[in-house]
């Protein structure tokens, strides 16, 4: 073996060293990239709890039969409805910021859609296609379409068979 293999294998070992690190910081960064997605992901979910926490009224409006969307009253109070659409813009937005950082995960995507279910029969309306629609982006919407909106529609028009 000459000092020129030496210094080949040599070179090699070193390639392959320098490409385990590039290899290694890739996956470093992208693993803290994950986790600063899903600590602010958390940090939307506990924020928005919160408002559920103070205005549960608005967050599961099918336990109190106040909501009458056609007559924009809560309680029989135009006030009141007024506060509860813009209780549905927030959590339109919390949730759709919560998706974009981890909408992947299985288990993030069943919390977004089970809260947007206590709200089905409003977003079926076409009060919501007015003021809320359009306020997300079209991939959201897609996914409040077809696993909140949609299955509701359909179940109810299977039933009428």
């Amino acid at each position: 073996m000459t000092l020129g293999d030496i210094g080949n294998i040599g070179t090699a070992i070193a390639g392959a060293a320098a490409s385990l690190a590039l290899g290694f910081a890739f996956w470093q960064t992208r693993e803290f990239r994950r986790h600063q997605l899903e600590t602010t992901a958390r940090d939307h979910y506990h924020r928005f709890l919160e408002i559920c926490i103070q205005y549960p009224e608005y967050a599961q409006p099918l336990l109190e039969p106040a909501l009458d969307v056609e007559n924009r009253t809560y309680d029989g109070d135009e006030r009141l409805f007024a506060q509860y659409e813009w209780y549905l813009s927030c959590e339109l937005n919390a949730l759709e910021a919560i998706y974009e950082a981890v909408g992947e995960q299985q288990s993030w995507r069943h919390n977004i859609i089970g809260m947007f279910k206590d709200h089905a029969t409003y977003m079926r309306t076409e009060r919501y296609d007015e003021v809320m629609r359009g306020t997300c982006s079209d991939e959201f919407q897609s996914l409040l379409d077809r696993e909140v909106i949609r299955p509701r529609q359909d179940e109810e028009c299977y039933a009428s068979f």
